[in-house]
């Protein structure tokens, strides 16, 4: 686990109240606390995300596990007025540290122009696959690199897998494609892509790095990590068929 050192500045925006930090390994981070405004669970959402992010390929931020000393949240409350508290915390990685990022808002057009943009696919199927209710324009960010070429990545994923409701509550009958830019085209090739994709998910593996998570500290409760592989051992294969038949 790396160690927040220094408060850069808030981010001003959700109900999270995200703070950039500098950490001891040299790199900056997007991070949510314990103690935010949204509740802990959250950042056990963000990290499950992430990590059903990365085993479909997409594009997502890395992410960490950051530790918050005391002296650096009291430092953060007194310039936020805030009551944010010390412990493990959610840390994405700041990609304006590489890259000249535009927010695209509603607009599918700069997607489109990516260099990823066949991976948008695999977007709706994460999406999906984690009841995402919080996909909107400013949740994808353009990442412009020094010889102009662009990618676009996907944040903000804390409003999953239930959110306030918790693991527990995952039901497959509430699954639904969920696609903010219908018009993006893609093709029979990217539904094989991504059949195999979920196919050859490794749930076990996933199961495994969540239950190393600080479960007690985001306050994910008694059963619901067996309760999310329940869910998403059924979710998967439904996730298939909903996406075959769009």
């Amino acid at each position: 686990m790396i160690k927040g050192l220094s408060y850069v500045k808030s981010m001003n925006g959700g109900g999270s109240r995200s703070q950039l930090l500098e950490c001891d390994d040299g790199h900056s981070y997007v991070v949510k606390l314990i103690g935010n405004q949204q509740g802990n669970h959250i950042l056990a959402n963000e990290m499950a995300s992430y990590y059903i992010a990365k085993e479909l390929d997409l594009p997502v931020p890395e992410a960490v596990i950051i530790d918050i000393p005391l002296e650096l949240v009291t430092e953060i409350n007194t310039k936020t007025r805030l009551s944010l508290r010390p412990g493990p915390a959610f840390g994405s990685h700041w990609l304006h540290q590489d890259h000249r990022i535009i927010v695209p808002g509603n607009n599918s057009d700069l997607v489109k122009q990516t260099e990823n943009k066949s991976k948008w696919l695999g977007v709706v199927v994460f999406d999906t696959l984690i009841q995402n209710d919080d996909r909107k324009g400013e949740h994808i960010l353009i990442g412009i690199a020094s010889d102009q070429s662009s990618q676009f990545y996907v944040i903000d994923h804390g409003h999953t897998l239930g959110t306030l409701q918790k693991w527990g509550s995952l039901n497959i009958n509430s699954l639904r494609i969920r696609n903010i830019y219908p018009d993006i085209q893609y093709d029979g090739r990217d539904k094989t892509f991504y059949r195999a994709k979920l196919e050859r998910f490794n749930l076990e593996e996933l199961m495994k790095k969540i239950e190393r998570l600080p479960l007690n500290e985001w306050e994910v409760q008694g059963q619901e990590v067996e309760l999310l592989g329940r869910y998403m051992k059924a979710a998967i294969p439904r996730t298939i068929e909903l996406l075959l038949s769009t």
